[in-house]
């Protein structure tokens, strides 16, 4: 069975656009788009890549990206930088002893458990983990030195209701709320059997997931609620099965973009207007510790996906359409401004960027 792309729907939007689109090579994505005005821009992928190159550096980077976001004032949770790595461990005989665990403990009893443990580079969930507790925290960083060693950065953990938010130079495009992967028991099959069927649904409707059922996370987030994977849930019984709402581990997005806009549009303008960044895909949550809804930003996403999204509903693929023109169309604008200051008119968008027109400096970020 084929399913409809991000490819499919950059193309349709590039052909909506430009008066004439020409593709230039077929992997990775090359296209020409050509406009009434004269103007031509190249794309790479299947992404508007308005952003210069400097804000996508920062932007794969958390910690640098929190570390911006908190010089401009714009809330995000505490966060603390970690290395764990083979030679900053390789001469403890117990790595609660090391300074950097030391310091990544003091951190957690500070802000206080659950803490979020993810790597500083890196998307789609993948050795993200929820640390309920300081035992549990020696665990999982022994497990990732062995197994998955980097560079990580500790979060506190939010609590609320999680939205990714599409955001084209200050407007919001697209907004859906995140619903974290559940199991509804049936009386007889155990959780592990629950979660192996819902991943084979959704691998039925082309979303492919890291989705592994007898993985740490899963039975960390069973065990904080009393569960285990051989658990039978009575008929009717919902469980959560992960702390973490990335789709691309089972989670199930709900589109909701004119809530969003009402509520959170200034915020989003301040993104744009004083962090330089013309198209990300925002992850922000509502916090409601202190008993009043508080939006907290925990990341941003300079080249967000929408695979899972767009094979969730039959209705999501012509909202992803929609984020794309309007993309190109500022993209097509950017371009403008710049061919008013600088020559030449071709501007190839993914590699370098030219030198700053004097009234172009907050345009052009990195």
């Amino acid at each position: 069975m084929s399913f409809i792309t991000t490819r499919d729907l950059f193309i349709d939007a590039a052909r909506m656009v430009a008066k004439r689109m020409k593709i230039i090579h077929p992997r990775p994505l090359l296209m020409r788009l050509d406009f009434e005005d004269g103007v031509h821009l190249f794309t790479h992928g299947a992404k508007p890549n308005l952003n210069t190159i400097g804000v996508g550096k920062i932007a794969r980077d958390k910690d640098l990206t929190v570390r911006v976001l908190e010089n401009l004032g714009l809330p995000t949770p505490p966060s603390h930088f970690v290395e764990l790595t083979r030679e900053k461990f390789a001469k403890a005989d117990d790595i609660t002893q090391t300074a950097e665990y030391k310091a990544l403990d003091a951190f957690a009893q500070r802000v206080g458990y659950p803490i979020f443990l993810k790597p500083n580079q890196g998307s789609q969930g993948c050795n993200v983990f929820c640390v309920p507790d300081e035992d549990k925290l020696k665990n999982i960083v022994g497990s990732l030195i062995k197994r998955a060693p980097g560079y990580f950065i500790a979060q506190e953990a939010s609590v609320g209701e999680e939205y990714r938010i599409v955001v084209v130079q200050g407007e919001i495009q697209l907004a859906y709320y995140r619903r974290p992967l559940s199991v509804v028991g049936d009386g007889v099959a155990t959780i592990q059997h629950l979660v192996d069927r819902q991943n084979r649904w959704l691998q039925k409707r082309g979303r492919h997931t890291n989705l592994k059922s007898n993985s740490d996370k899963i039975k960390m987030h069973l065990a904080s609620q009393g569960l285990r994977l051989d658990s039978v849930l009575p008929m009717g019984d919902v469980v959560t099965v992960l702390s973490n709402r990335n789709l691309s581990d089972g989670s199930e997005p709900v589109e909701c973009t004119q809530m969003i806009r009402e509520k959170y549009s200034a915020l989003c303008r301040d993104v744009y207007e004083r962090g330089g960044v013309d198209y990300c895909g925002l992850d922000l949550i509502e916090d409601i510790r202190s008993g009043q809804i508080k939006p907290v930003i925990i990341e941003i996403n300079s080249s967000p996906g929408y695979k899972h999204f767009i094979r969730s509903a039959p209705e999501n693929p012509p909202l992803v359409r929609s984020v794309f023109i309007e993309a190109i169309h500022a993209s097509h604008r950017k371009q403008v401004l710049l061919h008013s200051a600088y020559r030449p008119s071709v501007y190839l968008l993914t590699s370098t960027t030219p030198p700053q027109p004097p009234h172009a400096a907050l345009l052009i970020q990195g």
